[in-house]
């Protein structure tokens, strides 16, 4: 994960200012910087621990269960039940809670209760960076709605250019697609991202209009 400001302290460091694994990662974020969220989800809840914890804090909700922590806010500007697009401000950089200076402190935590390595975390995310069972705001929908139109129409032309037999050899294909990518997904290799979510709904255009021309 490429950080907007430098790595103060890692996840997991023990040190002078954390005596037990660090569960997340500090960021030298200057006193009241902008804080962007990373990424979409529901603001869960906004905390205010004062000199303790996270000081003043937004816990982000994703659909997919995690939650990712922003503390020792000077000022937050969210509030709980708001709808968070990535890249959405959600507070000021500060000094709350237990802290030695200022910094943001970002914490991911699994479904589980379980805090994971935000770095890992969002560098698997990244490049893709809402998954097909994140929030889905107006401009995804939109895209999604195109995507499936050219679907539709890609297969209309290979019916008409190629014929069904075309067709019979893309479904199952399609399928076997569709199959691998929810595996991997119940075995918990990887998140339902926006190829597994295509891989099923290109399978199901091709079954559709292939098995049951």
């Amino acid at each position: 994960m490429k950080w907007p400001w430098k790595v103060t302290a890692d996840y997991g460091a023990v040190d002078g200012a954390h005596k037990t694994p660090h569960i997340g990662v500090d960021l030298a974020a200057p006193l009241d910087s902008q804080v962007h969220s990373f990424s979409g989800g529901v603001v869960e809840k906004v905390t205010h621990e004062g000199t303790k914890g996270f000081g003043n804090a937004v816990w982000i909700k994703e659909p997919d269960g995690y939650r990712i922590v922003y503390g020792h806010l000077a000022k937050v500007k969210a509030y709980a039940g708001e709808w968070i697009h990535k890249d959405d401000v959600i507070g000021l950089s500060g000094n709350t809670g237990i802290s030695t200076g200022p910094h943001l402190h970002v914490g991911v935590m699994a479904p589980d209760g379980k805090w994971v390595n935000p770095d890992g975390y969002f560098s698997w995310t990244n490049w893709m960076h809402l998954s097909s069972n994140r929030i889905k705001n107006g401009e995804d929908e939109f895209v999604v709605g195109h995507v499936e139109h050219w679907i539709g129409e890609i297969v209309k032309g290979l019916a008409t250019d190629c014929g069904e037999w075309t067709l019979h050899q893309i479904a199952p294909v399609a399928l076997m697609i569709c199959t691998v990518s929810f595996l991997g997904v119940i075995v918990g290799m990887v998140r339902p991202r926006r190829w597994a979510f295509y891989s099923g709904l290109i399978a199901t255009i091709a079954y559709h209009a292939g098995w049951s021309s």
